[in-house]
């Protein structure tokens, strides 16, 4: 017998599969579960089913901007996530965090007909992180083996070269701070001196401007003699490309971040996912959930 209301070898009908589909974006399983009074395996059961149906297969050949990360998940455990950056829909998820994990979505591009003709822009925000992790590792050094009157100026530098100079609290005399932990440093200073230059160089209006910009840069990085400065140059050198990339394809990071902050609030809520089966559906349906702690 055929029913309307429900599917085939279900036991529960489709308006209540709705409706636990439903309190399932905002609460945990096992708060709906308890909720519905019905047990955890059956609430688990819907989001499988649900988001593969409608997410599983995204259209492909519509694509134009893409983000590729990877994201912990727990103890040594890295998903692989592609979301699109102009619908905020993830198009991928892949367990693992090697290029081998991305082969199925390129095997879908393929079938997909889409016309690939992709230009690699490097993200400002990690290339900016990743200077800030160098600089930081510049101040320890020297901190280590510093004097006691010098350790108390260069402890509680970081967080003054982390700032923009413009955002440096002047009742907490922290541009005098900051100048004298520059000054018991020089390799530092002279590190520092390059930030700024990052920052102008996000700005240039046009590719041109930019290219000529960096090259004015990596000179003057390799002959100051910092070695950190030197493989940074040499960094930017191998990434010319991708960085040059952004002043005709100004790509903000503001979608790969929300993602990447609803996937960790959704850990966080249900205390780590031990079932990627569950997970990775959850995933393709995250641009259309808000998450709440209910309870």
């Amino acid at each position: 017998m055929v029913l309307g209301f429900a599917a085939a070898r279900r036991g529960s009908t489709q308006a209540f599969e709705r409706h636990a589909l439903d309190l399932s974006r905002p609460m945990t399983v096992n708060a709906v579960a308890e909720h519905l009074g019905v047990g955890g395996d059956v609430i688990k059961d819907i989001p499988k089913r649900e988001p593969h149906r409608r997410f599983a297969r995204p259209r492909l050949v519509r694509l134009r901007r893409i983000a590729i990360d990877e994201i912990a998940v727990g103890r040594r455990r890295f998903l692989t996530v592609v979301p699109d950056l102009d619908s905020g829909a993830v198009v991928f998820v892949g367990e693992g965090k090697g290029g081998d994990t991305l082969t199925p979505f390129w095997q879908r591009l393929r079938r997909a007909g889409a016309k690939v003709a992709a230009v690699v822009v490097c993200d400002r925000f990690l290339v900016v992180k990743r200077f800030i992790t160098r600089l930081s590792d510049l101040r320890r050094s020297p901190h280590r083996r510093a004097a006691e009157q010098r350790r108390k100026v260069l402890k509680g530098s970081r967080c003054l070269l982390l700032k923009n100079p413009e955002n440096l609290d002047p009742d907490r005399d922290q541009a005098t701070r900051l100048a004298e932990a520059l000054r018991l440093n020089e390799p530092l200073a002279a590190a520092y001196s390059r930030k700024e230059d990052r920052r102008r160089f996000w700005a240039q209006p046009d590719t041109a401007s930019a290219s000529t910009f960096l090259d004015d840069g990596i000179t003057p990085a390799r002959a100051s003699g910092v070695a950190m400065l030197g493989k940074m140059a040499d960094t930017r050198e191998r990434h010319r490309d991708g960085l040059l990339a952004d002043s005709d394809h100004r790509i903000s990071t503001g979608p790969r971040e929300g993602t990447n902050h609803q996937i960790k609030t959704r850990t966080r809520l249900a205390y780590g996912f031990r079932d990627q089966e569950f997970f990775q559906p959850k995933i393709l349906a995250i641009h259309e959930a808000t998450s709440a702690f209910v309870g």
